[in-house]
């Protein structure tokens, strides 16, 4: 209103006009570019001016212009009534606003204590702000709707719990924020560090502190710790990284001690304590000692001034960076390194890799410090492979190529004590491999070891084995290689002498060679049975020469050596029979238990009869107690040059003397025993299998055509007649191609004498003509064959024959091999003999 109504063109004066009066509440907003960028709107912030009246608006001053009202802050703060008045520069502002105390700010995620200030610059309280555990005193940080931001005069963060997270201590002086409240994120940062965990460490970084924790990137530090993270996570008294560069020094000296460029890390300030997870492929660098180390798990303990490096579900590795060791690797559980000593300690070491071998310190421990190396160790193990180990050895460690010393290997056969041999020298060498053109081609390096073991040592390769001469360990192979003499301790009183012996071997698994066993002397040794040409006796050789060079062997074994622990048995064969059990192939047992030397497959029971072939096969047993000797189901293979008639006509009689016999039963007899040995394994199966589906021999092939095939032959040695001699009936098989296949009586007899083995074969049938006894007599010695009979025709024919016909000679050998007719008087004494001592049905 300019003036009364009554007065008009102011005609009287009056002081309270002009007028203004507001009847409707009126507004005042803060949304102008000019006042923070516009970042008050007038939806949510603005006063609110009650109605209101100015008298003598001609002589206002600006001081005079209050108005009341209410405030409303947007959420920022609770609306306030208050008033507002016109500024210096003549706007309005809300300068003086009540003080507040714990009020609500940003709809209560935080509270503060102080006075509002509120101009065209914008919403800037003078006070405290709390957030959490913070609290931050500023005058120059600007409020607006979702933010508070600026640089405070301190922040303070209590050491404490809130809403069950926890928060660390500490004091920041001038720290720029940034607070998001509706983001539940504050950001801190500081122009240089900072003291956090109440002046513990140190850090240079950003800080981000929300309802969930506190966290930063940067540096955290003290005296001797420094850790580096993109992400730290922080507990009241603890620093967490998900990856972590660390690096420990030495209090004193300040020299690094360890360093690792990514690991988790949680570490417990107050205690002074941490555990390090290490990322996957990364070392401990342990920097003083010159050492990489890849372990699952690290712990600082401050208190003791130590780091523990520990590995459960794989070992740790210790990689050497001292150039002369040349990347030399330690296999361990656990490592100490004590900081105030330097000492690094490990244990649980499952060894010191160098070349291809595994050498394990005394107790699995090793100090090192940055002035040693790993050089010496006393009393250790090595582990080359599961089959070669040594122990009591001492080791210079040169590089992770090189090492030499000497060691105790570990020989352990089964069910044997450990026995040591002691190499004296054990080192690497470099392995070389001559390629194309002569160039060298490295392989890298391997292990070997060499001994001599000495007879008063009383080594053994197992229980009755023992051995003296050279043992050498190459490590690119599991066994080792012997090269000396062998001899058997056996109990039975056998005579046994030591026998070259170069083999490789493994102690888990001991075959011996023995295809030409030699003696100390390089003679042949004797596996089996032989002949005395001095006292015309048989004795047992079991690794021993002959008793003298006029000596022929009845039955020898060779091949493979084997001896059966729990039987206390040897054997000695081929090594078809040895390992598969074959049926062809010879094998001899030695069974020091029950004192006897037996065998199966070819025997001889003379020293050479020319152009007469003789093969036997079958079995034998000597009882070495009482010197006895039995040969069982032998068979006899006889062939030689016949007159072809004369042949037919010996067909024709022995078939026909034999019909009436009883016929042999081959399944009942261990004739499919002895038969193989005449064959080769691919004939003998075919053989065995015929036998078993028709139970008769079939001869195999038409070279299957001898002059006499007997089986089923039992024999002795006869000490009386110092000669082979038959026991009992046998079988007269074939008589070339044709079989004859019938049970016969009759004797054979083999006697080997220095002027040469008579061999003397005598077939009795019954005579169904006379009723009296027919029979046929061979007696062979030095190349002549007497054949007589009781048939008159047949021994005509034998005299009938031109002598030219019955002498062959052999143009390459000049052997001769001559029939003819017997003596009878020969055959009668032979008979009488023999009846002597295994009596027969008596002649008519």
């Amino acid at each position: 209103m300019v003036d009364e109504l009554d007065n008009k063109s102011g005609r009287r004066r009056n002081e309270d006009f002009p007028k203004l009066i507001v009847k409707e509440p009126s507004y005042v907003y803060f949304d102008s570019k000019k006042t923070a960028n516009g970042a008050y709107g007038r939806e949510s912030f603005y006063f609110k001016i009650e109605p209101f009246s100015i008298r003598n608006l001609r002589n206002i001053k600006p001081s005079d212009l209050t108005l009341p009202g209410e405030m409303f802050y947007g959420n920022i703060f609770p609306n306030i009534k208050q008033v507002i008045s016109l500024n210096e520069d003549l706007t309005l502002g809300a300068d003086k606003i009540p003080a507040m105390n714990n009020s609500p700010a940003y709809a209560g995620i935080g509270k503060f204590n102080g006075e509002l200030n509120l101009s065209e610059k914008g919403l800037f309280p003078n006070g405290e702000l709390s957030f959490l555990t913070t609290k931050i005193s500023h005058s120059e940080v600007i409020y607006l709707p979702k933010q508070v931001l600026g640089t405070a005069d301190t922040l303070i963060m209590s050491k404490d719990k809130y809403a069950g997270t926890e928060f660390p201590g500490l004091y920041i002086g001038k720290p720029k924020i940034n607070w998001l409240p509706y983001a539940d994120t504050m950001i801190i940062n500081k122009q240089g560090v900072v003291n956090v965990f109440e002046d513990r460490m140190k850090l240079d970084g950003e800080m981000t502190l929300t309802s969930k924790g506190l966290s930063s990137e940067g540096k955290l530090y003290n005296d001797y710790v420094y850790l580096e993270s993109k992400l730290f996570k922080y507990k009241s008294e603890i620093a967490e990284a998900d990856s972590a560069k660390i690096v420990l020094n030495d209090p004193v000296t300040g020299n690094k001690m360890f360093k690792v460029d990514t690991s988790a890390i949680s570490f417990n300030i107050y205690d002074d304590t941490a555990i390090l997870q290490p990322a996957e492929g990364q070392y401990v660098k342990l920097e003083a000692h010159k050492y990489l180390a890849d372990s699952e798990k690290l712990s600082w303990d401050g208190a003791s001034r130590t780091l523990t490096l520990e590995n459960d579900s794989k070992n740790g590795i210790l990689n050497s960076q001292i150039p002369v060791e040349d990347s030399l690797l330690i296999e361990f559980k656990t490592a100490i390194l004590n900081v105030n000593s330097n000492v690094l300690a490990v244990s649980g070491i499952e060894g010191v890799k160098v070349a291809d071998t595994d050498i394990i310190p005394e107790n699995g421990k090793l100090t090192i410090t940055p002035s040693t190396r790993i050089d010496s160790l006393k009393n250790a193990k090595i582990k080359i492979s599961e089959v070669h180990q040594l122990e009591n050895a001492n080791i210079q460690v040169i590089s992770s190529d090189k090492f030499e010393g000497n060691a105790q290997y570990i020989f352990q056969p089964p069910k044997m004590d450990k026995q040591n041999i002691n190499f004296d020298i054990i080192k690497t060498i470099e392995d070389v491999e001559v390629g194309k053109k002569g160039k060298r081609i490295r392989k890298g390096f391997y292990t070997v070891a060499n001994t001599n073991i000495e007879e008063t040592q009383n080594f053994k390769l197992n229980p009755l084995v023992q051995y003296k001469g050279v043992v050498s360990l190459d490590s690119r192979k599991d066994s080792l290689l012997l090269d000396g003499f062998g001899k058997l301790q056996i109990s039975s009183g056998i005579k046994t002498d030591w026998y070259k012996f170069t083999e490789e071997i493994n102690p888990e698994n001991i075959t011996i060679d023995m295809k030409n066993p030699i003696g100390e002397s390089k003679d042949s040794l004797q596996i089996g049975l032989s002949f005395s040409a001095f006292d015309y006796t048989l004795y047992p050789s079991f690794l021993s020469e002959k008793t003298s060079a006029k000596d022929f062997t009845i039955f020898d074994s060779r091949g493979k050596f084997n001896y059966l622990a729990e039987e206390n048995v040897y054997q000695v064969g081929d090594s078809g029979r040895i390992t598969y059990d074959n049926s062809v192939g010879q094998l001899l047992i030695l069974d020091d238990v029950n004192n006897t030397i037996s065998g199966n497959g070819k025997l001889k029971f003379y020293e050479d009869f020319g152009l007469l072939d003789c093969d036997i096969a079958g079995s034998f047993t000597h009882n070495i107690t009482d010197s006895t000797t039995t040969f069982d189901d032998l068979i006899f293979a006889l062939d030689f040059s016949l007159d072809e008639k004369l042949f037919e006509a010996k067909q024709l009689l022995l078939d026909g003397w034999a019909a009436d016999n009883k016929e042999i039963n081959y399944p009942k007899t261990n004739f499919d025993k002895a038969l193989p040995h005449l064959f080769n394994e691919e004939k003998a199966a075919k053989v065995l299998d015929d036998l078993e589906g028709k139970e008769y021999f079939e001869r195999p092939d038409e070279d299957f055509n001898l002059k006499l095939f007997l089986v089923n032959v039992d024999m002795v040695w006869d000490t009386l007649n110092s000669s082979f001699r038959s026991v009992g009936d046998f079988g007269l098989s074939y008589v070339g191609a044709k079989p004859i296949n019938s049970v016969c009586s009759g004797f054979v007899e083999f006697a080997p004498r220095s002027s040469g083995t008579q061999m003397n074969i005598y077939l009795e049938f019954p005579d169904a003509e006379t009723g009296g006894r027919a029979w046929i007599y061979y007696n062979y010695k030095n190349g002549i064959l007497e054949i007589n009979s009781s048939d008159i025709d047949f021994n005509q024919k034998i005299e009938s024959i031109k002598e030219t016909k019955k002498l062959i000679t052999d143009k390459k050998t000049n052997q001769t091999f001559q029939y003819a007719l017997g003596s009878m008087n020969k055959r009668n004494n032979f008979v009488v003999r023999m009846r002597e001592t295994d009596p027969m049905p008596k002649e008519d």
